[in-house]
C-alpha cells in the first residue's frame, strides 16, 4: 500500500469547507484536482453513502478512468470514497478550529500492478506530493471564493 497524507487549516468555517468539498463534490472536485478532465455522478440526487461517480484523470500524460463510490459521509466531519474499478481510497476529515477548518486528506493506493512495482519509490513520491497539492489547492480556492462572495455582498475584503 502507498499512502499520502496532508493537513492544512483553511480560514473558513467548517460548514463552508465541508459544503465545498463534500456536498458540492461533483461540481467542485475538478477545481482542486485539475488532473480530472471528466467527472460525473452516476447516482441520482445529492451526494450520499453509496453514491457512485466516474472520473477521467490525466496524470503525467497517462489517461486513467475510474469508478468510485462514497463510503462515508458525516456532515461537517468526513467524506470518504473508494475505487470500484481501481484499488484506492480517499478520505477527507474536517475539524472546526474557531472560524477556521483543519482539513486532513489521505489517499491510499491499495496495491500496485506488477508492471508498476519497479516504480514504487517514484509513485510514493508522486502520491505524497499530490496529497500536499490537494490541500493547498483547497485552501487557495475556498479562501478566494469566500473573499469574492464577501465582496459581492458589499463587505470590504481585507
Amino acid at each position: 500500500m502507498i499512502a499520502g497524507e496532508s493537513t492544512i487549516v483553511i480560514a473558513r468555517p467548517v460548514d463552508v469547507v465541508y459544503d465545498f468539498v463534500a456536498t458540492e463534490f461533483f461540481r467542485n472536485y475538478p477545481r482542486w484536482s485539475p488532473e480530472v478532465i471528466e467527472l460525473r455522478a452516476l447516482s441520482v440526487g445529492p451526494i450520499h453513502v453509496g453514491a457512485v461517480g466516474q472520473q477521467v484523470r490525466v496524470d503525467y500524460g497517462k489517461r486513467h478512468e475510474a469508478m468510485f463510490r462514497v463510503t462515508d459521509l458525516d456532515v461537517c466531519r468526513r467524506v470518504a470514497f473508494e475505487g470500484i474499478t481501481s484499488p484506492f481510497t480517499v478520505d477527507y476529515r474536517f475539524v472546526a478550529r474557531d472560524e477556521a477548518t483543519q482539513v486532513n486528506f489521505v489517499i491510499r493506493l491499495l496495491r500496485l500492478s506488477l508492471v508498476l512495482r519497479p516504480f514504487e519509490s517514484r509513485i510514493r513520491h508522486v502520491v505524497h506530493e499530490g496529497s500536499a497539492r490537494v490541500v493547498h489547492n483547497l485552501k487557495r480556492i475556498i479562501e478566494e471564493d469566500s473573499v469574492g462572495a464577501e465582496t459581492k455582498r458589499g463587505d470590504v475584503a481585507e
